[in-house]
């Protein structure tokens, strides 16, 4: 998370949930890729992995912790 949203997050004691909600949480542009090209494509263009596709049902949104946000 960009340190701009942890600061806003601290001042206005917003909860995690409320965060996801209210803002797109910094995230840009996001490119879908296999897992087996993700690291050619980081090189080649900077960023981070931010999460990944998995057979489930619904949506979720953990922290990097891996704690249930929503």
């Amino acid at each position: 998370m960009p340190a701009i949203f942890e600061w806003v997050q601290e001042k206005g004691n917003v909860a995690d949930v409320e965060m996801m909600r209210t803002f797109n949480m910094g995230v840009g542009m996001v490119l879908i890729v296999s897992s087996d090209e993700a690291e050619k494509l980081i090189g080649a263009v900077g960023g981070t992995v931010i999460g990944e596709i998995v057979d489930t049902e619904g949506v979720s949104i953990t922290s990097k912790s891996g704690e249930l946000i929503c």
